[in-house]
């Protein structure tokens, strides 16, 4: 038999749980087998001290225990680039299998950032061509038991598996689930840029896609129990939220007690392209509680809505200060919750805009009014809005509707009449018993031609929360 495809056996037997084997393949250390081990390092031929060789095929396999599965990320990347014309990595890359399916592929210094498999099986593959060699790469990886995961009523979705555990996408035959991604999200002028916690592609978001979904459609992301032994426990709900485009619906988040359901908050409407906090304080009145964060797909794909950095603790937002049960900073629902957004109470307005006014008025501008949408963005300071008498605010001064070019049939109600909602309300919205007419904004050639480009990215989505939940 030649040396150069001899199999080199080396076994470590390891005083933990397994027995620990790395099966090696030829001299160059290309290459190898992991079993039952833990966690590791796998590095090109000669990382870090020299560049890896040309026409290098390197195979590298972790298999887990049953019922484990295989989280990886890089540490270092610097491999040939991709193809200038095609953007594909043509030349030297890095492959990854999970349990025999590709699931991603890179090169040049394109991270891989922290995942895990769907499979005990994790397989990379890594391939040089016939010149320009570089430095290599570097990537650990470890083993892991999905349930055994720690359950908190926090996620920022960055973990190796994006649903912490304990969280659960409630939607049925997860047929409208809540996404998790990085970077930006499939759709054009909707949804981040990249996640709220890191700023960059390394973090993932929760989102809803809306594309090829109905309107109205609804996903609902739940948390973990939360117990309490007090029919008076207070908590701290804290999240960053993103809601930008111009067919954005609602979301709403909700204290789930056995068979009650209180709305704790609502935002409704593009809110720009920057992530805003919210911040709710909620007092537990069962032993067993749930919150639920409820995305609602809006008129037209531009609908994309964001979640990010949630995190619910024991106590008051605000402990040294005494939050009054009659009025929040933006209203105060029926059962004594409070909720602040941005922390952003004025002490006084600015001119044309009167206090406390933002939960008793929708404030619209022309723009609004003239793309025919029959939502209601508010434009808000802290408490400051326009008055009812002049709701439109243009060239920075509040003006009568008449102003504007067109102005839709809408029917005003007050908001408790329409919805079981967090504070009192006029909102504007169509008539449901009106269904002769679309829906202004909506733009069926165009959804289609959307959804057939964005259909692949969405499937992957989709399969990879079904394979991640089950």
């Amino acid at each position: 038999m030649s040396p150069t495809i001899a199999i080199l056996l080396f076994i470590l037997v390891a005083t933990e749980r397994y027995e620990a084997k790395f099966t090696p393949f030829g001299s160059d250390k290309c290459g190898g087998t992991y079993v039952d081990e833990t966690e590791g390092t796998i590095t090109s031929p000669g990382y870090p001290d020299e560049n890896y060789p040309s026409e290098t095929n390197c195979t590298y396999i972790v298999n887990a225990p049953p019922g484990y599965l295989v989280a990886y990320e890089t540490t270092y990347m610097n491999l040939e680039e991709n193809d200038a014309v095609s953007s594909l990595c043509v030349y030297d890359k890095l492959t990854i299998f999970d349990g025999g399916k590709q699931v991603d592929s890179v090169c040049g210094e394109k991270m891989l950032y922290l995942s895990a498999t769907d499979s005990a099986e994790f397989k990379l593959e890594f391939i040089s061509d016939f010149e320009l060699e570089y430095e290599g790469f570097a990537l650990k990886w470890y083993v892991f038991n999905p349930v055994d995961r720690e359950i908190a009523p926090k996620c920022n979705f960055d973990d190796a598996l994006a649903l912490c555990n304990g969280w659960k996408n409630t939607d049925e035959d997860d047929e409208y689930p809540w996404l998790f991604i990085r970077g930006v999200s499939p759709s054009p002028n909707t949804g981040p840029l990249n996640d709220h916690t890191s700023g960059d592609a390394s973090g993932r978001y929760a989102y809803i896609e809306a594309s090829q979904v109905a309107r109205g459609s609804q996903a609902t992301l739940e948390s973990p129990a939360l117990i309490t032994g007090s029919t008076s426990d207070k908590r701290c709900l804290r999240f960053w939220y993103h809601m930008f485009g111009g067919g954005t619906g609602t979301l709403k988040v909700t204290l789930n007690e056995g068979d009650s359901e209180t709305e704790l908050v609502k935002f409704e409407g593009d809110k720009g392209e920057a992530w805003q906090s919210a911040e709710v304080t909620f007092t537990l009145s069962a032993s067993f509680a749930t919150v639920s964060f409820h995305g609602i797909r809006g008129i037209n794909y531009m609908s994309d809505i964001a979640i990010d950095d949630i995190d619910i603790t024991v106590g008051s937002c605000n402990p040294d200060e005494d939050i009054p049960t009659d009025v929040g900073a933006r209203g105060i629902p029926s059962s004594g919750n409070g909720f602040r957004f941005n922390n952003l109470i004025p002490s006084n307005c600015p001119a044309g805009l009167v206090k406390h006014s933002c939960p008793e008025t929708c404030v619209l501008s022309c723009d609004i009014i003239n793309q025919g949408l029959q939502t209601c963005p508010r434009w808000c300071a802290g408490d400051c809005a326009c008055p009812e008498a002049t709701p439109v605010l243009e060239n920075n001064a509040c003006v009568d509707r008449s102003i504007c070019d067109s102005m839709p049939e809408v029917t005003t109600r007050r908001y408790d009449e329409v919805t079981t909602g967090s504070y009192n309300d006029n909102v504007t919205f169509t008539d449901s018993t009106n269904t002769s007419e679309p829906d202004p904004g909506y733009d069926k050639e165009r959804e289609d031609i959307h959804d057939e480009i964005v259909s692949d990215l969405i499937r992957a989505l989709m399969e990879y929360i079904k394979n991640t939940t089950n």
